[in-house]
């Protein structure tokens, strides 16, 4: 027959032990995590003449106000010959940055891929095709826009090679605009377009 009741004895400091496991490995999560962020931009940061890494051009599409131009920063990221990329698209006229992901295929300079963005709700999409030209792509790029009007670019697009802030490179990751305002990243592209891609625009 049971007892009425029964007392386990706990050992004198198990809570705490038990705390302490916790929070190492919670420390051990997170420590895990920020040193493969920083391997990624560390890698990406040294790859000069790879294609990995921070890439900014402008984009002109057309809107119901008209054509506009906007301003796009890519985060780049290849191994072997295939390629996954998101970028950020800020336009003088709206506050609202436009997250786009995408991938696609590296081969012989040339880089062909399709994009579409990030957000489900949306079906705009598209595709380019560029090619490198020292530390530039250069090509053309074609996008279904609202009202599923295909549009086509002149051979112009062109892609520049760009450092940013490390705060930056992470908020990308994060999949956050790594910049607040459309004024940050042009001053970012004037820097890049009149070959100064050392200039780095703070967050």
């Amino acid at each position: 027959m049971l007892p009425k009741f029964s007392l386990i004895l706990i050992p004198g400091g198990f809570w705490l032990g038990v705390s302490t496991s916790l929070v190492a490995t919670l420390l051990w999560v997170v420590l895990h995590w920020w040193i493969r962020v920083l391997q990624h931009i560390l890698r990406v940061s040294s790859s000069e003449y790879r294609i990995n890494g921070i890439w900014i051009g402008p984009c002109t599409l057309p809107r119901p106000t008209g054509e506009v131009e906007g301003i796009e920063i890519y985060h780049l990221n290849r191994r072997k010959e295939n390629v996954t990329f998101s970028f950020f698209h800020y336009r003088h006229d709206t506050q609202e940055v436009v997250r786009y992901e995408g991938a696609g295929v590296f081969r012989g300079q040339v880089l062909s891929a399709f994009y579409f963005i990030a957000d489900s709700e949306h079906s705009e999409s598209g595709v380019f095709v560029l090619r490198t030209l020292d530390e530039m792509f250069k090509g053309i790029y074609a996008q279904y826009v609202s009202g599923m009007k295909p549009y086509q670019s002149q051979e112009d697009f062109i892609l520049r090679r760009i450092q940013i802030p490390f705060w930056a490179q992470v908020k990308m990751l994060m999949h956050q605009p790594p910049f607040a305002s459309y004024t940050q990243v042009k001053q970012l592209y004037e820097a890049a377009r009149t070959e100064q891609p050392e200039a780095v625009v703070q967050v």
